[in-house]
């Protein structure tokens, strides 16, 4: 009987391994978050979008884009405003 060859896996260690799926999660929920956001926000104001709406994806896009550019420079602003508050 032969044996098969075994596989040998490196060793993790467990706290890097936690940090990184830690780092990973919030990143990418912030990311959810944001764009959830960005989405109420433009809904909000020009009320719901369809697609007859615009005359093609990259028109979608460049719109939307633009606005959640706003929106991202508005919360970072906001965020240095509370940042310099508290020192």
């Amino acid at each position: 009987m032969k044996s098969e060859p075994t596989t040998i896996f490196p060793l993790l260690d467990v706290r890097q391994e936690i940090a990184r799926l830690r780092e990973h999660y919030e990143s990418s929920t912030r990311s959810n978050r944001f764009y959830k956001l960005a989405a109420e926000c433009i809904t909000e104001i020009y009320g719901p979008l369809e697609p007859k709406n615009f005359n093609s994806l990259s028109a979608t896009r460049g719109f939307f884009a633009s606005k959640q550019r706003v929106i991202r420079d508005l919360l970072e602003a906001n965020e240095t405003a509370t940042v310099e508050q508290s020192s």
